[in-house]
């Protein structure tokens, strides 16, 4: 029950840093376009 409980915890982990990571590209990306077209 110990190691289910940790596994789940580290993939939720991973989930959200995927998450955080994609949105922060996202995000520069859309700087970027908005700089590059006025």
């Amino acid at each position: 029950m110990g190691v289910l409980q940790v596994v789940l915890s580290v993939l939720d982990l991973a989930v959200l840093a995927t998450g955080v990571l994609a949105l922060a590209v996202a995000l520069a990306l859309y700087l970027i376009y908005r700089e590059e077209v006025p």
